[in-house]
């Protein structure tokens, strides 16, 4: 039998390219990776969480404020008949409390009706007036100047005059009821009608001004340490006698108003003495021009000035300077019409003492006794609102007056009450008036008046506590203390609002909202309350894995992704083989048999609430042919895979030798063998 030779069919490298590219598309990968496409995340599970922080109304505690307000009280009062003692009447009197000793101290003057010139020392003290017998005494004088001295322990004296033509230029000291005349090296010239004022800013006795009868002066002087030495030789005010000076407490400095001079102008100029430098002050109201007028530094630390003339005739004008400002002061009573009075306030009697003076229309020359009694009250510390029951307590502050000091106050609720510090308790919410009477010694009464509101006790509550956006919120409060019936007003915190006593509002989207109520009662009484309502975003979770497919055995990470809900998070896992895991939010699971298999975990938030993730997982065997989760397979491939690839294999292998047989140009060699030519 004639033996041919078959042609060798092989299989190009453009085939085996083919099959190469066929089988890595149909074979799953094995490196690490995210979940499958397309693999179903797997529906939510569950309510999604909602929580509600609410912080629960408390009682609020009572305000407590800066002063709420003040009233001030002033009048004369003549205590001629009630004063034991009294000096001559006289004017041009020399006068100062000594602090050192308790009492007000009045030297020398002028009376024209008995002995002229005086040298007297008077002392006036619990409403007494003593006339002391001191060893040594200045000659009699008037128009002397004197003031405390502090650093001394006693009242300075300097000047003053005597008929016919006597200025002084001496300095004395007063101290403990004896008279001490003093040597200083050097000593302003003799004057009378001057002031002289203890400066504490200086830590040393001021003098301004006088006259001698040719010169008036515009000289300062200040007295410490046993010397006198000139000082303001800049700016001053110009030369001046029977002005008025005093230390005023505000700007803690020496303040002069008016006076005149020689030529007979008259002053309405205000000037302040600080730091040994002169400043003139410029008051939107002042008084008049005027002369011949007394000053004294009140408790409350601002100036009173009295009495005075102008170019025609006396004056009974009362001025107060405080903060930089004059006002004028309208009392029931006063000494009327006068001039060169002796004033200083007594700090034992707490009232500003007036002695004496003189009138010119009708000529007279006054003897009497009189004390200008102010008194200032003020809520300092006020406790002005409250919620009911509200105890209300006042603390008071007096300034002035004179002892005893007498309290009677009305709450505006039928109560009352007595004594500077008072508590009184509010049971019923409303609005009150709160009434203040104090009325001292010499029966001059300030009346003050403040108000007060007193809320109603309000709480509110809601339900559910819990919830999730959309969510429903009714909302409910609850009001004691008042007259039925009530209206609420409400603002949900998100720029809603409603009325009524349970409402019952939608909110449409997660976070903390502030709510909060008004409610008034039938009486106009008013309470609020406020809370906090949190909404949250429900809970969510998606799984991501360290590789979604691998050859077994082989160790899978997995990672639960939460969002929404509260935190701390649990975790219930089932790895789709059997296993499950619990508690860790990145668990590790290791397959050992082959399969596609489902990982599915539940989430819970700290309110209970659950969702669900899925994820699928492909593992393959080293070469053989199992049955895994997802059904047969062999060689890793199911058979509907295999299939495909067989078919996809001829197709290209007929198209390879299809290929080869166009490109042979003759047919095949005849066999060797015999029969060949």
């Amino acid at each position: 039998m004639p033996s041919h030779r078959r042609s060798a069919h092989r299989v190009g490298p453009a085939t085996l390219l083919v099959l190469f590219a066929v089988v890595a598309l149909l074979s799953p990968g094995t490196g690490s990776g995210s979940a499958v496409p397309g693999a179903p995340a797997g529906p939510a599970l569950g309510p999604h969480a909602v929580t509600h922080l609410v912080a629960p109304p408390a009682a609020r505690p009572a305000a407590v404020g800066p002063a709420t307000g003040s009233v001030s009280s002033e009048n004369w009062f003549n205590i001629t008949s009630s004063v034991q003692g009294t000096p001559e009447p006289r004017d041009r009197a020399a006068i100062a409390y000594d602090a050192a000793d308790h009492y007000v101290v009045m030297f020398g003057g002028y009376d024209p009706a008995g002995n002229g010139w005086l040298g007297d020392t008077w002392t006036y003290q619990n409403a007494t007036w003593t006339q002391l017998s001191p060893r040594l005494a200045p000659s009699a004088r008037s128009s002397a100047m004197m003031t405390y001295d502090p650093a001394l322990g006693g009242v300075l004296l300097f000047g003053g005059f005597e008929y016919p033509g006597n200025y002084y230029s001496d300095t004395w000291l007063f101290q403990a009821g004896n008279w001490t005349l003093l040597h200083p090296g050097i000593s302003p010239a003799g004057r009378m009608e001057g002031s002289l004022v203890y400066d504490p800013a200086a830590g040393a006795a001021v003098l301004f001004g006088g006259n001698n009868g040719a010169v008036t002066f515009g000289d300062t002087w200040e007295y410490a340490a046993g010397t006198w030495t000139q000082v303001g030789l800049g700016f001053a005010p110009s030369p001046r006698s029977q002005f008025a000076m005093a230390y005023d407490n505000a700007s803690q400095g020496l303040v002069l108003f008016g006076g005149t001079n020689l030529t007979g102008v008259i002053f309405d100029d205000t000037w302040e003495f600080l730091s040994g430098s002169w400043t003139e002050l410029s008051p939107t109201q002042f008084p008049a021009p005027q002369a011949y007028l007394a000053a004294a530094t009140l408790p409350s630390g601002s100036v009173l000035l009295t009495c005075g003339q102008n170019s025609t005739s006396d004056l009974d004008q009362s001025w107060v300077f405080s903060n930089g400002s004059f006002t004028q002061i309208s009392p029931a009573n006063d000494p009327g019409p006068r001039a060169l009075t002796a004033v200083a306030y007594d700090a034992v009697d707490h009232y500003v003492l007036l002695f004496g003076g003189f009138r010119l229309q009708p000529l007279q020359y006054h003897g009497d006794t009189w004390a200008f009694d102010q008194l200032s009250v003020s809520f300092d510390r006020f406790n002005t609102t409250g919620i009911a029951p509200f105890a209300f307590h006042p603390n008071v502050t007096e300034v002035g007056g004179v002892p005893p000091i007498a309290y009677a106050w009305t709450f505006g609720d039928l109560g009352s009450g007595i004594g500077p510090d008072p508590t009184h308790v509010y049971n019923t919410g409303g609005a009150y008036v709160v009434d203040l009477t104090i009325e001292d010694g010499l029966h001059l009464a300030a009346v003050l008046s403040t108000s007060t509101t007193v809320h109603l006790p309000v709480t509110i509550s809601f339900s559910p506590p819990l919830g999730e956006a959309p969510e429903a919120v009714s909302f409910r409060t609850a009001t004691t203390n008042g007259s039925a019936p009530y209206l609420s007003s409400w603002n949900f915190g998100d720029g809603s609002n409603g009325t009524g006593g349970q409402p019952v509002h939608v909110y449409s989207g997660s976070g903390t909202f502030r709510v909060s109520v008004v409610v008034k009662d039938s009486a106009g009484a008013t309470g609020t309350a406020s809370t906090n309502v949190t909404v949250i975003a429900a809970v969510h979770a998606t799984v991501t894995a360290s590789r979604s497919s691998g050859v077994a055995p082989v160790a899978v990470s997995f990672t639960a992704l939460v969002t929404g809900g509260a935190a701390p998070y649990s975790y219930l896992w089932d790895f789709g083989d059997g296993s499950t895991g619990n508690d860790l939010a990145a668990p590790t699971h290791t397959y050992i048999e082959v399969g596609n298999f489902t990982v599915h975990v539940e989430v819970r938030d700290l309110y209970g609430k659950t969702t669900n993730a899925t994820l699928l997982v492909r593992i393959t065997g080293a070469g053989g042919t199992s049955t895994g989760g997802g059904g047969s397979t062999i060689l890793g491939l199911a058979p509907l895979d295999w299939a495909l690839l067989l078919v996809v294999a001829v197709v290209a292998l007929s198209a390879a030798l299809l290929l080869r047989r166009r490109r042979s140009p003759t047919a095949d060699p005849p066999p060797d063998g015999p029969g060949r030519p």
